[in-house]
């Protein structure tokens, strides 16, 4: 028994059958208002898989509210039949177009992609991939607007549940090669089948030609396309580069967002027909050589694979080819009342491309149609609503569990009311919050405003000095300066000025650290930073040489700086300040090398005498084997001056051994 009412629609022709469910038109009871009805096929309804992904496709499609997507009236049940109610698009699809042999322009691909930008701009700011992008999807309604159809097969960003990337899912000549391939993809792949479908419309055919399914997912994945211009000569090479760019097989190299694409299409639109000479029309924003409503384009006579009849279908259950429109009324927009349902057939395709049954929305008989410019208003105002608010049902669901139908405007409202109410509690909860934070703040200021005593100060520093914590100190250097600055007669301030100068030797020793390890600057700012420079990068590898250098540089100016220091505290230059803090630097690091080197020292003392003891051993078994013993001595431990006495006997042996082979 044929449906003829699905919740507050009454079904009229059927304008599409999928592998996922049928699509009716039909009109609301109440409104008269047109819409589609997708309706799930009730073989799929009790296989969890089929179920769950008509859901997705519903809860796909109340994310999305834009003009150039096709809009979601509402949703239900009536007992095992699934279904929902969208926007029924008065126009044909661009599918349709290239079917009846239909050539497009570079200007009316440029407009048509800029229009679907927008709408991918949408969709992948909610967080949507479509991943079945193709003519047969996007639908031109009579007033030149495209509208982006047919979201079953869409992926929410993060979601890994029903269309995972472990299956191929799309249609073969417009998938991306990463969709191809199976692997992970993201909303790029959207723009690489947007280039596919900008190609097909300049040229007549897709990007790639091939007899079967498996050759043509291979050329998705590895083939490089014929260049555009070699079927439609008319298309400028910057247009024509656009479309190449998108077409790559590394989705790093494509455009980064449709947002950019969309920018990028209307700038070289507008600069090429500048360039032309054609500027656009006031009224419409159209080149001033549009052909006039209802006119016919002329195609091109190149290359044309594909004849008016060898038709490119994707698939057998394509929905562009759909309902008669003449001798219908408002009353009876769908002919309903004049023999009901009314199967169309869809012409078979010659390459059954499509990998999962979901199929597109449909649109009214084909004719011919003008591609409007989108509005002036370019990419930024792509994502503001602009879509006319679905048909009322009269706000509830009805019936029982088993039948029931959910409005998307009135469960938008309802949603908006619950927002609004948690919106009012959220502020009265932080209304109290700010009160007591400001009861907080006040009791914090009244505390600061109290200030500290000295002994307070004091022990506050006292206690950061003693903690093993390394930024302590540091933390502390505010109440230093407070203290230094209230209490400077206080005989505890030469204490705290001896932290603040421990302070600042820390910093400078991280500094020049820093600095000597990432080259330093190429001219030191005196001698002796210079030596202090080179002293510590001898530190690591030999700290025996560097606490020679260091001692040998408190030698020349401890004294001098010292002394010049005490005779003009007052009067200290910046770069007297920096050497006199470079000498106490010296100090530190002396202290600390020390015990370094000697132990280093004593180490490589014991291993020298460990092999002058076995070359004593080998001396007259394997005299060869001793004299490069002792030459390797010499030459490891010959330039350090604390070794030069262990060495002696290594030097009258080798000593001997060359007179001797003399």
């Amino acid at each position: 028994m044929p449906l003829e009412k699905l919740g507050p629609y009454r079904l009229g022709r059927r304008l599409g059958r999928g592998g996922m469910g049928t699509v009716y038109a039909a009109v609301e009871d109440t409104s008269r208002e047109p819409a589609a009805v997708k309706v799930l096929s009730a073989h799929l309804a009790d296989e969890e898989g089929f179920r769950e992904r008509f859901e997705a496709e519903i809860e796909t499609l109340r994310k999305l509210r834009h003009p150039n997507i096709v809009r979601l009236y509402g949703f239900g049940q009536l007992d095992d039949v699934l279904y929902y109610a969208m926007e029924l698009v008065e126009g044909t699809s661009l599918e349709e177009e290239l079917q009846g042999g239909r050539r497009f322009t570079w200007q009316e691909a440029a407009q048509i992609g800029i229009q679907v930008c927008r709408a991918l701009r949408h969709a992948h700011d909610h967080g949507v991939i479509h991943r079945d992008l193709k003519p047969a999807n996007l639908l031109a309604a009579r007033d030149g607007t495209i509208k982006l159809s047919d979201f079953g097969i869409a992926k929410l960003f993060g979601n890994v549940g029903m269309t995972g990337d472990g299956g191929v899912v799309g249609t073969a000549e417009y998938m991306s090669p990463e969709q191809a391939d199976s692997r992970p993809i993201t909303h790029r792949a959207d723009l690489y089948a947007l280039g596919a479908v900008l190609y097909a419309l300049c040229a007549g055919r897709p990007p790639f030609r091939a007899r079967s399914l498996v050759e043509m997912l291979e050329m998705q994945r590895t083939a490089v396309p014929e260049p555009l211009r070699k079927f439609a000569m008319d298309v400028p090479d910057e247009f024509a580069e656009i479309v190449e760019t998108l077409l790559l097989k590394d989705p790093e190299s494509r455009p980064p967002t449709a947002l950019v694409l969309g920018r990028r299409l209307e700038a070289t639109a507008r600069g090429l027909l500048r360039r032309e000479g054609r500027a656009p029309s006031r009224e419409t924003g159209e080149p001033g050589d549009r052909p006039a409503p209802g006119s016919k384009l002329s195609v091109s006579q190149g290359d044309v694979p594909l004849p008016p009849g060898a038709k490119t279908r994707h698939d057998d259950s394509s929905f562009a080819a759909t309902l008669a429109a003449p001798g219908t009324s408002r009353d009876d927009p769908f002919g309903v009342t004049r023999g009901g349902p009314t199967d169309v057939a869809a012409p078979a395709g010659e390459l059954p491309a499509v990998l999962s049954p979901d199929e597109p929305t449909m649109a009214p008989p084909r004719a011919g149609f003008r591609v409007a410019p989108p509005p002036p208003s370019a990419m930024d105002a792509s994502c503001k609503s602009a879509a006319v608010d679905a048909p009322q049902s009269g706000g509830e669901s009805i019936g029982t569990a088993a039948t029931r139908f959910t409005a998307v405007a009135e469960a938008e409202a309802q949603q908006a009311a619950a927002a609004l109410r948690h919106k009012r509690f959220v502020l009265a909860a932080q209304a109290l919050s700010l009160a007591a934070g400001l009861c907080v703040l006040a009791a914090g200021a009244w505390y600061l405003l109290r200030q500290p005593t000295a002994d307070a100060l004091y022990d506050e520093i006292s206690r950061a000095a003693q903690s093993d914590q390394v930024d302590a100190l540091a933390a502390a250097e505010p109440r230093m300066q407070d203290f230094l600055a209230r209490f400077s007669d206080d005989a505890r301030a030469m204490v705290v000025r001896g932290f603040i100068n421990q302070l600042e030797l820390d910093r400078l020793e991280r500094r020049l650290a820093r600095e000597t390890r990432r080259g330093g600057p190429n001219v030191a700012s005196s001698s002796i930073e210079r030596s202090y420079r080179e002293a510590v990068v001898a530190a690591d590898e030999q700290p025996q040489r560097a606490v020679a250098r260091l001692e040998a540089l408190l030698t020349l100016y401890d004294g001098a700086v010292a002394g010049a220091s005490h005779e003009s505290a007052d009067g200290e230059t910046p770069q007297a300040v920096h050497d006199r803090r470079l000498i106490e630097l010296a100090h530190r690091q002396l202290k600390r090398l020390k015990p370094l080197a000697e132990q280093a020292t004593a180490q490589d003392l014991a291993e020298i005498h460990r092999q002058l003891a076995r070359a004593a051993e080998l001396q007259t078994a394997e005299p060869d084997m001793a004299r490069r013993i002792w030459a390797s001595l010499i030459e490891l431990y010959g330039d350090r001056p604390w070794a030069q006495q262990a060495l002696e006997p290594a030097r009258a042996g080798l000593h001997a051994a060359t007179a001797g082979s003399r």
